[in-house]
């Protein structure tokens, strides 16, 4: 290329250069103070966030579980409720699962009843709470994070314990060494497990012992079970009795062949039920309602050597907090756990069927083993609760009105959500109308 081709080279005024430098600096600036601005804010922001959730949300029993936790981190675990991410405690973090429920305002059942049995009556057969995270808003709202509790070396929950027990008896009855089981007392074969239930009867009397208390908290304190309560109760009971059988009648056709005579036979008993929901006319004397576990069943229990711990005092996830926490007749757990062995009977009974086992004896063999269980069970629980002075008797038709009601609940459940199962509910609600099984 020629000099005569090329541009010429023009110089840059110097009065432009220097704007140039001032808008880049000036924009350079304008990003730097912008950048520390976002930084401060979101600092601050997350401060406040931090302090409003740490302000009176710890127990006063954060310093045993940070002691607790310096002397042996793995005897100490979080419980965590709703929240996705981080949560600050002291200076521990914990991860919170993401498929927990969704945080609810108001007073958590399981972190009141937790404290209350932890510092109020020292009950020792729950998981001792140690600590508790909530957030607070403005309005005074709370929110449950987080709950802090010892954990306990356990053998596993008793729905597992059990349906593993009866499984084994009921494969053992056709193993080619087993010894005849027809002349052996039901107590004898099962003496062992059954002396297990009569421990979990026992715990489950000592929990609603130390839940009548009066300790002054206006929240646990008992209260008269009036005839208003019973009322109520009964009204209650009859419309959960309407739904059940309309909800059968709409779809019973989709129900299994070998199902529907018996969906069929407790369509005919219908007025036979209404009139046993009535047969209770009055609350009987003296007869308190107090607080109870309010989703008591096998599950819900930690076997821990020959003994038992009582978890997860929630109550059932799907009503609201008011309700979790009102206070009503703790023969509702007991009903609970009844209802449970019935689910453990079948349960072991389809899965031993399932590996080729016969019908007939194995259902005779597991319609013993819920008895002698049932039996076990009530036998500890109503003398532990006889020994409690001032403890009323209440009548057996009222327990077997509540094992009713949960039965009730739980067709609806089948019915709506696994109708293979409907055939468990359907015969534990005909064998209650026909005094059975047997207490």
């Amino acid at each position: 290329m020629s000099k005569a081709d090329a541009a010429p080279l023009r110089a840059v005024p110097r009065g432009r250069r220097r704007l140039r430098t001032r808008i880049i600096v000036i924009f350079t600036l304008l990003g730097f103070c912008l950048t520390a601005l976002f930084a401060y804010s979101t600092t601050w922001l997350r401060t406040r966030v931090e302090n409003q959730l740490l302000s009176d949300s710890l127990n006063r029993n954060i310093d045993a579980y940070a002691g607790a936790f310096q002397r042996d981190p793995q005897n100490v675990t979080f419980q965590f409720e709703g929240v996705k991410g981080w949560v600050y405690a002291r200076d521990r973090f914990g991860r919170v699962p993401e498929d927990w429920r969704k945080l609810r305002e108001g007073i958590h059942p399981e972190l009141e009843m937790g404290r209350f049995l932890t510092d109020e009556v020292a009950f020792a057969n729950c998981v001792p709470v140690l600590g508790a995270l909530e957030y607070v808003s403005d309005n005074g709202q709370r929110m449950a994070l987080a709950l802090v509790q010892t954990q306990v070396a356990n053998q596993g929950d008793g729905w597992a314990f059990t349906i593993d027990y009866l499984e084994r008896h009921l494969e053992g009855l056709h193993a080619p060494m087993a010894a005849p089981q027809g002349g052996t007392d039901t107590h004898e074969i099962h003496g062992g497990f059954l002396l297990q239930m009569a421990m979990l009867g026992q715990r489950t009397a000592e929990l609603h012992i130390a839940l009548a208390r009066s300790t002054g908290h206006a929240a646990f304190d008992p209260e008269p079970w009036t005839d208003e309560d019973l009322a109520a109760w009964r009204q209650h009971a009859h419309a959960e009795l309407d739904d059940t059988l309309a909800l059968l009648r709409m779809q019973g056709k989709r129900l299994a062949a070998t199902v529907q005579p018996m969906a069929q036979a407790l369509m005919d008993l219908a007025p036979s039920l209404h009139t046993r929901i009535d047969t209770i006319i009055s609350a009987p004397a003296g007869c308190l309602k107090t607080r109870h576990h309010g989703d008591y069943h096998l599950g819900q229990v930690l076997v821990t050597g020959h003994d038992f711990v009582i978890i997860d005092f929630e109550g059932e996830p799907a009503r609201d907090f008011s309700e979790r926490r009102a206070k009503g007749l703790p023969l509702r757990d007991v009903a609970g756990m009844l209802r449970s062995f019935s689910y453990a009977r079948w349960t072991a009974l389809r899965r031993t069927i399932d590996a080729g086992q016969d019908d007939d004896q194995l259902a005779e063999a597991a319609r013993q083993w819920e008895q002698v269980t049932r039996a076990a069970f009530l036998q500890a629980y109503a003398a532990t609760r006889a020994a409690d002075a001032g403890h009323v008797t209440l009548p057996d038709d009222l327990l077997a009105l509540f094992e009713l009601d949960k039965a009730l609940y739980e067709l609806r459940y089948e019915i709506n959500n696994r109708a293979d199962w409907v055939a468990v509910p359907l015969h534990g609600i005909l064998e209650l109308l026909h005094d059975g099984p047997a207490s």
